[in-house]
């Protein structure tokens, strides 16, 4: 699937969350046959899969930036997440958890530490590990989480 790298980060958002996928959906059955595979496993499934290279196409045909006639672009995503600590001995904190970097140009997940409140830490990382080092003004955020009480 050219260019998705943002669908692999939306989707390891979604599948590193405690959100609710609904039941026999196309992303719920994808998730059941990717679970018990390793990486290059689940990369073939997701090329194998008409789910996500329809969705995607269909996503990029719809969206308001025209393409441009070379698609070889220098973009990427990648998806930061908490996760459970995995008990490496590293100090924890009260929670433990973990702010957990999935890129998937890497082989595998990145640990960037303790995680008291994703956003904020995050945010910080992002700040000091790409903003901060950077003249580049093609950079975009998005997050996902639950709606802002009202």
């Amino acid at each position: 699937i050219s260019n998705a790298c943002g669908t692999i980060a939306l989707l390891h958002s979604i599948y590193n969350t405690d959100v609710t996928i609904k039941p026999d959906s196309p992303l719920q059955k994808f998730q059941l046959q990717a679970i018990e595979l390793n990486p290059d496993e689940r990369a073939k499934l997701l090329e194998t899969t008409d789910l996500f290279a329809t969705a995607h196409a269909t996503a990029a045909s719809q969206g308001q930036s025209s393409l441009p006639p070379n698609l070889d672009t220098n973009q990427h995503f990648v998806a930061f997440v908490q996760a459970p600590d995995q008990g490496d001995g590293d100090e924890v904190d009260g929670d433990g958890m973990r702010l957990v970097e999935v890129d998937g140009r890497r082989p595998h997940p990145v640990d960037h530490g303790p995680s008291t409140d994703l956003l904020k830490d995050a945010a910080k990382l992002i700040k000091e590990k790409y903003i901060d080092t950077t003249d580049s003004l093609n950079f975009t955020i998005i997050t996902m989480g639950p709606p802002q009480a009202d």
